[in-house]
């Protein structure tokens, strides 16, 4: 671990005694500590920029799988249910990451000027976009959070190191796809309808409903939302659901039954076919290997962190 990221790792845990997430007094921006016995996530990401500090994380979003460790950053603009592990940790060297806000409107400023409006056009879609370790971003995420001593000064200096930080992202590798975040119009069209079947996954949806809200006939929402999500808005749905109810089962401690209830489903049979094709196994057996799979792999923590694999 370089000193700019040892340092950062001091300021970070300095700042959260214990795990969860947490805001700060610098809009946008937010901490996060994980520890053995919380490491399994299901989660929506709102866009991001974030940076692991300390630890390893895997991220499962739709077919795709992104394992990301220490000092390295990722660009997340996520509208898919994301499956999160945290790694081997312990609580003296517990997982740790900061994350800012994603503005898109700053980041097009950056960009607008220095690329043609179709640059991005025919880049893949995707949703996370990783890259290795920069001594120098280390640095601009360790001074931010060192804003946090010093209130005042919060107003004026953050919103430069956030623009600083942004522009080295921009000159990243993978700019392209950067790029590609913002000048992906179908995403921005069918946000309402996106945030409609995240607020109500466990209601019957209409597709005639969802379609008017993004201002489209049926058959053009369908075949956008397939292009931007790579599903269907019901499987979509589905996948709401089946991710709700595997986190109340796992962190909430709910019965197989009540938890296939609550998301929506009104046969049991239904519920655990329907899981068991996601993920592998039926509801009670997944949530028995997850829990095992924490419990082992907090016996075998140690005091010195793992090698991070890339974001």
């Amino acid at each position: 671990m370089s000193a700019e990221l040892e340092a950062l790792s001091t300021e970070l845990k300095r700042r959260m005694p214990r795990a969860g997430r947490f805001p700060t007094a610098i809009p946008g921006v937010g901490l996060c500590r994980r520890e053995p016995g919380n490491r399994m996530e299901n989660v929506f990401h709102n866009s991001v920029i974030g940076m692991v500090v300390q630890g390893d994380k895997s991220s499962q979003v739709g077919d795709a799988s992104y394992e990301y460790g220490a000092g390295q950053y990722l660009v997340m603009d996520c509208s898919t249910p994301t499956s999160c592990l945290v790694g081997r940790c312990s609580s003296r060297t517990p997982f740790l990451a900061v994350s800012i806000d994603l503005d898109k409107n700053l980041l097009s400023q950056l960009t607008r000027p220095s690329f043609p409006q179709d640059y991005g056009c025919h880049t893949e879609s995707t949703d996370i976009v990783m890259s290795g370790e920069d001594e120098y971003l280390v640095d601009s995420f360790l001074r931010l959070i060192r804003l946090l001593d010093t209130p005042r000064d919060i107003p004026i200096l953050a919103p430069v190191i956030i623009r600083e930080i942004y522009g080295r992202i921009f000159w990243d590798p993978h700019r392209k796809m950067i790029y590609h975040f913002i000048y992906s119009m179908r995403k921005q069209y069918l946000k309402a309808s996106v945030d409609y079947l995240k607020n109500n996954y466990m209601l019957h949806i209409d597709m005639n409903d969802l379609a008017s809200m993004s201002n489209m006939a049926v058959s053009t929402f369908y075949r956008n939302f397939k292009h931007v999500f790579h599903i269907t808005p019901l499987q979509y749905q589905k996948k709401l659901r089946l991710f709700e109810a595997r986190r109340l089962m796992l962190e909430e401690k709910r019965d197989t039954v009540s938890a296939g209830l609550d998301v929506g489903y009104e046969s049991y049979s239904q519920f655990s076919f329907e899981y068991k094709r996601m993920f592998g196994a039926s509801p009670h057996t997944d949530i028995r290997n997850l829990m095992g799979q924490c419990t082992n792999k907090a016996g075998h923590g140690t005091d010195r962190p793992e090698r991070g694999m890339m974001p």
